[in-house]
């Protein structure tokens, strides 16, 4: 290699230089080059991934949420129909106490 320097012009000193230090620091360089170049890939594969996987989340938290929403209405309906058919009772109770003459407060608190 050195030979090939001096023989285009260089000097000893000066092909020394270049095969020593250099070539070395060249090859250095371009294989930091590339490990940053693949750490640049893997590291957007992993931002998508990571992305992806949110989505997923996301999508799958909706679904849940949507299934505890209409169990949380089916029970509310249910909750809602019982109250309904207690009012009615109570009523039919106050508008019976009325009609005798009674205090429907009694009818309400026993």
């Amino acid at each position: 290699m050195i030979g090939l320097l001096m023989r285009i012009g260089l000097g000893k000193t000066a092909a020394n230089l270049i095969a020593y230090v250099g070539l070395p620091l060249l090859l250095l360089f371009l294989v930091w080059m590339w490990l940053n170049a693949y750490g640049d890939r893997r590291y957007d594969e992993g931002v998508a991934n990571e992305k992806a996987a949110w989505v997923e989340a996301s999508e799958k938290l909706k679904l849940e949420a949507e299934a505890s929403a209409t169990k949380a209405d089916d029970a509310a309906v249910k909750r809602l129909e019982e109250y309904t058919a207690e009012s009615a009772v109570e009523k039919e109770k106050v508008n019976e106490a009325i009609a005798d003459g009674s205090s429907p407060i009694d009818v309400l608190f026993p």
